[in-house]
């Protein structure tokens, strides 16, 4: 929400240049008006990136919640899930659950404590991928999964 605000009022200060450089043009005022634009349209394009991203893991948390416990080809990934949503606290049993995710760094599988959520997320997406070995389409993005990598294709 920050950030809308943020690049939401940086886009009124860009606008105020823009009006103010129709009135009194100059080179150098509309130099810094094309570069505040141009700051304002990749602040819009990291916002609806972040978004994207946000729904995306939504939805496959709702995937992964939804499959069945006592099935083992999933033991591994539901522990993995577990541990990213702070249920899972035994350490041992998640390095033993990410050695079955074979893409996934080394340092990693060692040490899951240090790596970031979001990584942490992705690979959990790509290994549930992997498992159902399906082609995923939901609203606007794609994720496709092939064996070692996952192509994350955003269509805006």
């Amino acid at each position: 929400m920050k950030r809308i605000i943020l690049v939401g009022s940086l886009q009124i200060v860009a606008l105020v240049f823009l009006i103010v450089e129709i009135y009194f043009p100059s080179l150098w005022f509309g130099v810094i008006t094309l570069s505040v634009w141009v700051i304002c349209f990749f602040g819009w394009l990291f916002i609806m990136y972040a978004v994207l991203n946000e729904r995306r893991i939504k939805i496959f948390k709702k995937k992964i919640e939804e499959l069945d416990a006592e099935e083992e080809k999933y033991r591994s990934l539901l522990i993995f899930y577990r541990y990213i949503e702070e249920k899972e606290t035994d350490l041992d049993l998640v390095k033993e659950a990410l050695q079955h995710v074979y893409f996934l760094p080394r340092k990693i599988c060692l040490h899951p404590e240090k790596a970031n959520r979001k990584k942490l997320y992705d690979a959990l997406i790509a290994y549930y991928l992997t498992l159902s070995k399906k082609k995923v389409a939901v609203g606007f993005f794609w994720d496709y999964n092939s064996n070692y990598f996952t192509w994350k294709l955003i269509a805006l």
